[in-house]
């Protein structure tokens, strides 16, 4: 299955910010290891094995307010209660949702035994700098907090401390901006075909300051973590993109003069850069690919996951 990048954006509800105060009342998901396979959404319910409680909910995201709908979350039954269990943190793409992200992720989440997360975010113009400093600065510390909230919410089975990151497209970009801003929390990353990213610098080649979301120059700035980069160092990343992804209408031209035109140059340019960083990083083109994300993409993509999180813990 093929899952394309549309610059269409989502429906918004009628009810949408009615919807959005339901979310807050504490709605949420609970499902059993080894007694249950799929979420339940209600009051609590104590089974064998394990149990995890998240708070979700049906309301539509709003800018700055992203949402874990119940599909957004999944407990493969292939899940070993006595292992540590990994998480995917999954980033859909700009019309996308986490339950569409989620679905297209979930056969990796049985093979690999990972337990999913994939919230819903209403994102703004990603043509337009401003916007994608101001999602990062609203979306990113909620994402935060709902993996925060997973973690308090599993009874019964012990979780890696590392996360692992997954986005395409838009969602790509927030994948490896959130491993800027919280590089102690994430053991991999994987992202597919960007439009632009965050490079690991605070100046340019003139000196000039890099600020948020071109690069890091000013992120304690804007109330986000500054960057440690002894930590995000020793991050590996996966880099993937489609051979074909070439067209520069599709990017923002305010990235040019950093990255290149491209998602191709663009992608190239961040594995450089991090190589100069002393990152692992492995870039991927595939061949006959346009702007989209395929089933070799995503089984590339969670292979090298996998074998981050079997590192981590061999």
């Amino acid at each position: 299955m093929t899952q394309h990048e549309s610059p269409t954006r989502p429906r918004r509800w009628v009810f949408a910010r009615w919807l959005s105060a339901i979310r807050r009342l504490g709605i949420g998901i609970v499902v059993g290891l080894g007694a249950l396979t799929m979420p339940f959404i209600g009051a609590a319910r104590i089974p064998i094995a394990a149990s995890i409680s998240v708070p979700t909910t049906s309301a539509e995201a709003l800018p700055g307010e992203p949402v874990l709908s119940p599909d957004g979350v999944y407990v493969p039954p292939t899940l070993d209660p006595t292992r540590p269990a990994p998480i995917l943190l999954a980033l859909h793409g700009y019309a996308g949702s986490g339950s569409g992200i989620a679905a297209r992720l979930r056969s990796c989440a049985d093979q690999y035994g990972w337990m999913l997360l994939a919230p819903t975010m209403a994102y703004g113009d990603y043509f337009d700098p401003q916007q994608l400093r101001s999602d990062a600065q609203q979306n990113l510390p909620r994402v935060h907090q709902m993996i925060d909230e997973l973690r308090a919410g599993v009874r019964g089975v012990d979780l890696q401390p590392g996360l692992l990151v997954y986005g395409f497209s838009r969602g790509a970009q927030m994948a490896e901006r959130f491993s800027i801003v919280y590089p102690d929390e994430v053991a991999g990353v994987a992202t597919l075909s960007a439009g632009s990213y965050t490079l690991p610098q605070a100046q340019d080649s003139t000196h000039r300051p890099m600020d948020f979301p071109f690069g890091i120059a000013d992120l304690s700035d804007i109330g986000l973590q500054g960057f440690n980069r002894d930590r995000f160092s020793q991050i590996p990343f996966w880099v993937g993109v489609g051979s074909n992804d070439t067209n520069p209408a599709d990017t923002s031209r305010a990235w040019d003069a950093y990255e290149g035109t491209t998602r191709v140059q663009r992608a190239r340019t961040l594995v450089g850069d991090l190589h100069d960083l002393g990152v692992s990083a492995q870039l991927h083109i595939f061949g006959g690919a346009g702007h989209e994300e395929t089933g070799a993409m995503r089984t590339a993509a969670c292979a090298f996951l996998d074998s981050v999180s079997a590192s981590s813990t061999g």
